[in-house]
């Protein structure tokens, strides 16, 4: 909360009223969260037949910058590139910077397989009287398995049971489970 009186200059009176576009409480304090920038106006009733006097505080408030909520993602190695500012709570603005989980600065896109997993800081910059923002995703990365790749064979129909996994061609991860027509 904001208290316009202290904005106004010289000796003002007490016990006056405050107008404006939004909301003022009675000790003259705004709420910048919940108010809109324009003119609030002062204004001082004297004993009669002195004329009422106002003074003018024009109030711009400023969006605060966001750099969103902390976050984690596990991701696959096998995965597509990601961009950080999606992995991110909320709704961060686009303006920062990334910075890697050495403190090295970051382009902003991590690549499975390529990047550092790790905590990746984000940053928006002040802007007027607000203050910086910053948050972290933490990524971490999962290896894909691999079933090998597709293969084929030609038996006959009264032909001996015979093992299936040699007929993966390249390297395969053990453990899979078969399954096809029934």
């Amino acid at each position: 909360p904001v208290v316009l009186f202290s904005a106004l200059t010289g000796s003002p009176n007490g016990g006056g009223t405050w107008t404006g576009p939004s909301p003022v409480d009675a000790n003259g304090t705004l709420d910048p969260g919940s108010s809109i920038s324009g003119n609030y106006t002062y204004t001082v009733t004297p004993v009669l037949p002195c004329p009422a006097v106002s003074a003018l505080v024009d109030v711009a408030i400023t969006q605060a910058p966001s750099a969103g909520m902390d976050a984690d993602a596990a991701l696959c190695s096998s995965a597509p590139a990601a961009e950080l500012i999606d992995l991110l709570a909320g709704s961060p603005d686009p303006n920062g910077v990334w910075t890697d989980p050495n403190g090295n600065a970051s382009n902003g896109t991590f690549t499975p397989g390529l990047s550092t997993p790790g905590l990746y800081a984000y940053e928006v910059p002040a802007i007027a009287n607000c203050p910086l923002d910053s948050s972290s995703v933490i990524i971490s990365v999962s290896t894909a398995v691999f079933a090998g790749n597709d293969g084929d064979t030609i038996v006959c129909a009264n032909g001996a049971d015979f093992p299936m996994t040699p007929l993966l061609q390249g390297p395969y991860d053990t453990g899979g489970q078969w399954s096809g027509p029934q």
